[in-house]
């Protein structure tokens, strides 16, 4: 779906180094590739591109988006965008290229929405082509990418479509980040609680929602209430406006304590860790290098151990929030005037012109 140009839909801290960084010292550059499905207009500056640790191959189905991206990217890049439309299974499939590109999908948008809500009046279908769908797994075998780490999915409904046709390369996968719909927006596209269902059975924990996008009769662009959200002790208090929810983003994140991320030994840890830092988790990043440390399998040198190490006393140096504030009493309130025995006949004898 359309976004604000100037729109992050998930931010962390910065800081000078990362713990991308550290493990593409430790591991090797471009030792992992993370995906972009759903690539137009390019990756940019986002969190979990795991520089310089991760190559980047971003999917689009438009061969002049993927050529201008492939145009602008520096000489000696680790990153190229593939003209391929992938999904379930191989095979022909009509797209429905919407008045905004970006909201083009294979499952036809329902049109009548656009009438009503202005804020989706961008997924009226402008014109429709064939297309032939590519599964992740056999381009994956094809290209001979054996590790993806990490895969955003922005396909507009296609997602669990695309998951479901990657399933190999979703067994070594550490995180994604999937848009959602939480109504339907596109015909027959499945909604949040499949694709949640979906993914808790394959192993990865819901870790975040963010970038929800709410959609009303009328633009107002005004604030009608306040929402919270509670991040461990602080609270992000906004205005909030009107709207149904019908869209957002997930994240969903492998737990690092769970046995199969500890079996990957330190490899999979570090790259986990990266992925926990640039997503602003920084307890959870310094845990998961303590766990790598505590690999006895890896090669370290002493030199590698100081450097994590000095990674996770920095990771946990970030000052920890203060411990919220209690709420406040609620008053009581006091005992309701209730009419009964002859208060309430009373009461019934005035109404009705008897009293």
């Amino acid at each position: 779906m359309p976004r604000h140009e100037l729109e992050t839909e998930f931010t962390s801290m910065s800081r000078e180094a990362t713990t991308a960084q550290l493990a593409a010292e430790i591991l090797g550059v471009g030792t992992t590739t993370v995906l972009d499905v759903g690539a137009r207009w390019g990756a940019g500056g986002v969190w979990w591109r795991l520089d310089p640790l991760a190559k980047l191959v971003g999917f689009d189905p438009d061969p002049e988006e993927c050529a201008r991206l492939n145009a602008q990217l520096p000489a000696g890049s680790r990153e190229r965008f593939v003209p391929v439309a992938l999904g379930k299974e191989p095979g022909p499939a009509t797209l429905h290229i919407t008045l905004n590109p970006g909201c083009s999908s294979i499952y036809p948008p329902d049109e009548t929405l656009a009438d009503r809500f202005p804020g989706l009046s961008v997924i009226k279908v402008a014109q429709r082509e064939t297309i032939q769908l590519e599964t992740l797994d056999r381009w994956a075998a094809s290209e001979g990418v054996e590790e993806i780490s990490f895969a955003k999915l922005d396909t507009q409904g296609c997602e669990l479509d695309i998951l479901r046709g990657g399933e190999r390369a979703l067994d070594k996968c550490l995180g994604l980040e999937v848009e959602v719909e939480f109504a339907t927006i596109y015909r027959g596209a499945p909604l949040f609680a499949e694709v949640d269902t979906y993914l808790r059975s394959r192993g990865f924990a819901l870790w975040r929602l963010g970038g929800l996008y709410h959609y009303s009769e009328r633009c107002t662009g005004l604030a009608t209430g306040e929402e919270f959200v509670d991040y461990s002790g602080f609270v992000s208090r906004s205005p909030s406006g009107n709207g149904r929810l019908w869209w957002g983003n997930a994240i969903y994140l492998r737990d690092f304590r769970d046995p199969w991320v500890i079996a990957g030994g330190a490899r999979r840890l570090l790259i986990l860790a990266a992925l926990l830092d640039a997503r602003g988790d920084v307890d959870a990043a310094a845990a998961t290098l303590q766990l790598a440390m505590d690999d006895s399998r890896f090669p370290w040198t002493s030199a590698q151990r100081a450097l994590v190490d000095a990674r996770r006393q920095e990771l946990l140096s970030v000052p920890a929030p203060p411990a919220p504030e209690p709420p406040p009493e609620e008053p009581i309130a006091p005992p309701h005037r209730t009419l009964r025995g002859h208060h309430f006949r009373h009461a019934v004898k005035r109404l009705l012109g008897r009293a």
